[in-house]
């Protein structure tokens, strides 16, 4: 009601109070003036307790009006839609927001059945929700599919409380309803990054098994062909060496073709040596501060790169799995120096505590770049990084160029989740 109107209604009631006065005349005849001048002052004072009393309730009139106001632009344009249903499921009553929600406008909502703008799969799910409404005094929710006018289902969160009367009777509910689809889209993505969580732990575990068996093979081929086929050619070298010894008489031509034959095998021998190392070498049986220490004079050897061992302990504690991947990690980084780096020196430094094992390897050559440090797959850091952190490790590179480039292995003593 606005300020007009109440003034309106005020002059109104006026009129109507004079119109009954004119009719009921007043006898003054038998008042002293005195008792006149007293009945005047009182009458006064009542009108002005009356203009008081009105200008109070106009002002309790309008803040009347103002809370009906805020109240219906909080109902209207509330973040949820309200719509108030009859026994039937039928909309009394709707806010702008609901109608929005449904794309429908709100007089052609009054008096739909709410039921018109379920999905079709939904239709048991809300009947039975409807149910469920009407026998309980607590509030009911449900998720379910709404189907906006001509646009797509949306996924929707409905909840609802009923409403009685004085008998007890069920007479309305009413219902709130909110949009929820990217709730569900976000719930459906960390359903599916949970799913491809597992997938991948499944797949590192897969991975170390892998590597776990593949090491084993090697381990077991590399010794067969050391202890087998190492000792039938070193018996065959004998063999070889004992008919050019018993050769009678002698014969220059075949003496010349059994010499050959010893060189061909003493260079068989030395092969398989050569490969049963690169499968497995055996020093890693003698503990991994060894096996660097030799794999560094046969990387001086084999490339002319000088290489410096700064320290080590005597003997880590890591277990042969362990001691395997620091190893295979030690292999790869040698690799990538004469592949990459362009060095002429490297330095190693080996460091147990307490927890970890730290393996720092650094080159005088070019120096890694930015660029190779964020596309790993160039030079291998893939490979590296995942036998790390398959025991719980990590392989930090860092460098600038011309200032050659430090690699940092850091692993634990004991077994570690990969994922901590």
């Amino acid at each position: 009601m606005t300020q007009e109107m109440a003034d309106d209604k005020f002059a109104m009631l006026r009129q109507q109070a004079e119109t009954i006065l004119r009719g009921q005349p007043a006898d003054l005849s038998d008042l002293s003036p005195a008792d006149i001048q007293a009945l005047i002052h009182n009458l006064q004072v009542h009108q002005l307790e009356l203009e008081l009393q009105n200008e109070e309730l106009r002002r309790a009139q309008l803040e009347l009006q103002a809370a009906r106001n805020r109240y219906a632009d909080l109902y209207n344009f509330a973040p949820v839609g309200y719509f108030t249903l009859d026994v039937n499921g039928a909309i009394v009553e709707a806010n702008l927001t609901g109608a929005t929600l449904l794309n429908v406008t709100r007089s052609d909502l009054i008096g739909a059945p709410l039921a018109r703008f379920v999905a079709k799969e939904d239709w048991d799910k809300y009947a039975v929700y409807r149910v469920r409404l009407g026998q309980s005094e607590e509030p009911q929710r449900i998720e379910i599919k709404l189907v906006r006018q001509a646009d797509a289902p949306f996924h929707a969160q409905l909840e609802g409380i009923a409403a009685y009367d004085q008998a007890g009777r069920f007479t309305q509910s009413r219902i709130t309803v909110g949009d929820i689809t990217e709730r569900v889209r976000a719930e459906a993505m960390l359903h599916e990054s949970e799913r491809l969580a597992r997938l991948t732990e499944q797949l590192r575990e897969l991975s170390a098994r892998l590597q776990s068996v593949r090491e084993e093979e090697r381990t077991r081929i590399s010794r067969a062909i050391h202890d087998e086929l190492g000792q039938t050619l070193t018996g065959l070298k004998m063999d070889v060496a004992w008919l050019q010894g018993h050769l009678e008489p002698p014969q220059p031509a075949l003496l010349a073709k059994m010499q050959a034959m010893s060189g061909l095998i003493d260079t068989t021998i030395q092969t398989v040596r050569r490969i049963s190392t690169e499968l497995r070498p055996g020093i890693l049986d003698l503990g991994l501060v060894a096996t660097i220490e030799w794999q560094l004079q046969e990387f001086q050897t084999r490339t002319g790169i000088e290489t410096h061992l700064i320290s080590a302990p005597e003997e880590t504690t890591l277990d042969d799995d362990r001691s395997t991947a620091v190893y295979r990690i030690f292999q790869e980084i040698l690799t990538n120096v004469v592949r990459h780096a362009e060095a002429t020196q490297v330095e190693v430094t080996l460091e147990e505590t307490a927890a970890f094992l730290t393996l720092q390897v650094r080159d005088n050559g070019r120096g890694i770049t930015a660029s190779e440090i964020d596309n790993p797959k160039s030079i291998g850091l893939l490979g590296m990084q995942e036998r790390a952190r398959l025991r719980g490790g990590e392989v930090h590179l860092s460098g600038s160029p011309g200032r050659g480039t430090t690699v940092t292995v850091r692993l634990p003593l004991t077994t570690v989740n990969s994922e901590q």
